[in-house]
């Protein structure tokens, strides 16, 4: 019995061979369902995808789509075990941690976050924590690394991305954090992410999507919060920047 899926995007994207790769390290007890989620790749890249998957388990969507919100939301409403995760096709799983903790983690708790390394040529650029997500603060502006995070299935089959927002990542996860009861974090670097990825986007593109979800705030003092917790946040990551410039990291 699968326990686990892992939703991967991807298109036209070769680096999403490396994503399957990691997983199926990440898999140590053989529990993961991998639900690739492609929006039309070349008929090369999509044999090769193939051939990477087990479809006694694993399942190719591949068609056109209005983009990423509209790709996630297609493959959420297929989700049938009991944990979720996702994953980026230029991103990875470091396999600091394993899928048996993190069903280990998810059995008596809602989310599971753990942190990330956003990388350039495997070069680590700064690592970004999950501790602010596990204490509440996704509400305020600290948007937590998604591809370091893994749910309860439950908490997100009645829910859907906005299309329409740029943000609608963010909200999702305003929202999920929302309904969360019990929420457990990890120190250990799950994810390594691609700096310029669709997963990873440039600062001006975060700070524009952090000032969308302020037309959804309607206290005042909460819009307050929202604006000091967006730049606390750019400012952690200032320094996480250069702390990694000083001392330089490779993914291994």
């Amino acid at each position: 019995m699968k326990l686990l899926t892992i939703i991967l995007l991807s298109y036209n994207d070769v680096r999403v061979l490396n994503a399957i790769d990691s997983i199926r390290q990440f898999d140590d007890i053989l529990t993961v369902k991998i639900i690739v989620k492609d929006g039309g790749s070349n008929n090369k890249l999509l044999s090769s995808i193939r051939n990477s998957l087990n479809f006694k388990y694993d399942i190719l969507i591949s068609e056109a789509d209005n983009g990423i919100f509209e790709a996630l939301n297609i493959a959420q409403e297929i989700v049938d075990t009991p944990f979720c995760g996702w994953l980026g096709s230029d991103d990875i799983y470091l396999c600091n941690i394993k899928a048996s903790h993190v069903v280990r983690m998810l059995s008596d708790s809602d989310v599971f976050i753990a942190d990330t390394v956003h990388v350039s040529n495997n070069r680590i650029l700064r690592k970004t924590s999950s501790l602010y997500s596990g204490l509440g603060l996704v509400k305020y502006g600290f948007n937590n690394p998604h591809f370091s995070t893994f749910v309860n299935s439950k908490l997100i089959r009645d829910m859907k991305y906005n299309q329409s927002l740029r943000a609608a990542d963010l909200l999702f996860f305003i929202q999920l954090f929302d309904k969360a009861d019990k929420i457990k974090y990890s120190r250990e670097v799950c994810t390594a992410m691609e700096v310029g990825g669709f997963s990873s986007p440039s600062f001006k593109k975060t700070l524009a999507a952090n000032f969308q979800i302020l037309l959804f705030i309607s206290s005042p003092i909460y819009k307050l919060y929202f604006i000091i917790g967006t730049f606390s946040k750019f400012l952690i990551k200032l320094f996480s920047i250069l702390n990694y410039k000083i001392i330089p990291r490779y993914i291994k």
